[in-house]
């Protein structure tokens, strides 16, 4: 109960049964939360990649330090683009992390820099072509493809 007061206190959303306590439970101190804080859940509403990794990274319980969350936000801004952010999590296909792989393996270096107003598949694309241009390394790649499995999960 006081995990879920907290989502509501961080303006996330919460399931109103997880609050109310059961006949037989006791209750020794009720914790208010106004119903406009308390989500619906609706089973016939998929839980989007967008509206996944918004719920990871707005966790109040992750004590992350800056560079962990703006490695998390580089992997979210990077995923959405390249998979989609209304795509269903449950959706997510080894044809989209076949996919997703396919672009890191080619994404330049910088590529926000190099090419400001291309996405990060369209630049992929132009370093593939080219040949010339310096592409992120296989370890930023991992990294990016494990943050990208761990906010999606969660």
């Amino acid at each position: 109960m006081e995990i879920e007061h907290a989502r509501a206190m961080a303006g996330m959303p919460v399931d109103a049964m997880l609050i109310e306590p059961l006949k037989d439970d006791p209750v020794e101190r009720p914790i208010p939360i106004a119903l406009s804080t308390v989500a619906s859940i609706k089973p016939d509403s998929p839980l989007t990649l967008a509206e996944a990794y918004r719920s990871y990274i707005d966790d109040p319980t992750r004590g992350w330090t800056a560079n962990t969350r703006e490695a998390y936000e580089t992997s979210r801004k990077l995923a959405i683009a390249v998979i989609g952010g209304a795509v269903p999590v449950a959706s997510i296909s080894r044809a989209h992390c076949r996919d997703m792989l396919d672009v890191l393996r080619f994404l330049p270096a910088n590529a926000g820099k190099l090419f400001p107003k291309l996405s990060p598949r369209e630049a992929a694309d132009r370093a593939r072509l080219r040949g010339d241009i310096k592409v992120i390394s296989a370890a930023n790649a991992n990294s990016l493809m494990s943050n990208m499995s761990t906010g999606a999960q969660n």
